[in-house]
């Protein structure tokens, strides 16, 4: 069984993985329109991402089909917050279609960064315990989600951080499962 394309761009990217989704944009159909992708960066650590790292955008009818590789998301991509821009254009016009704020994050591989598996442990019991409105212990406090603390980040943003670190444990335990299967688990 095929794993289900989503429609809307994903909010946490994870680099060194494949980054697949389908746009339909009403006033904008994929048959007279071409969509193209631009990280634009939020944090002084990132680096804007202007060129093409190798998202295809193709068309089909209506809908774009937006695949990106491994290779192109391991190489070119910093960790860090971004805005993901969707531009538009046709032979006459050219306009950005919306900004998303999104994360990309590095998966944490046992092998390669010691502690991950206990660090990924930590977070998801951290912002699992804020978003049920749980205490906080002083090491959770200190935790900062895209400048704020855990305290006073919004709840997308601590449900984003939750499904990575889900990944990132379900990752560590079973390192040769598929990112795709494995992300769907973190849904359940």
């Amino acid at each position: 069984m095929a794993a289900e394309i989503p429609t809307t761009e994903p909010l946490v990217f994870v680099a060194g993985t494949s980054w697949d989704w389908n746009k339909t944009l009403g006033d904008f159909p994929a048959s007279a329109w071409q969509l193209t992708y631009y990280f634009v960066a939020l944090e002084a650590a990132s680096k804007d991402l202007t060129a093409a790292w190798g998202a295809e955008v193709t068309a089909n009818g209506d809908t774009f089909e937006v695949r990106i590789l491994p290779a192109d998301t391991d190489t070119e991509v910093a960790e860090g917050a971004y805005d993901l821009l969707g531009v538009v254009t046709n032979p006459t016009t050219s306009k950005t279609h919306q900004a998303v704020n999104v994360r990309v994050r590095m998966l944490a591989n046992p092998a390669t960064r010691p502690g991950s598996k206990s660090l990924a442990k930590f977070m998801v019991e951290a912002l699992e315990t804020s978003l049920k409105g749980g205490v906080l212990t002083a090491d959770q406090l200190k935790i900062s989600i895209n400048g704020r603390s855990i305290e006073t980040a919004p709840e997308v943003d601590r449900r984003n951080e939750l499904a990575y670190w889900k990944l990132t444990v379900l990752h560590a335990r079973k390192p040769g499962m598929r990112l795709s299967r494995a992300a769907a688990m973190v849904d359940r």
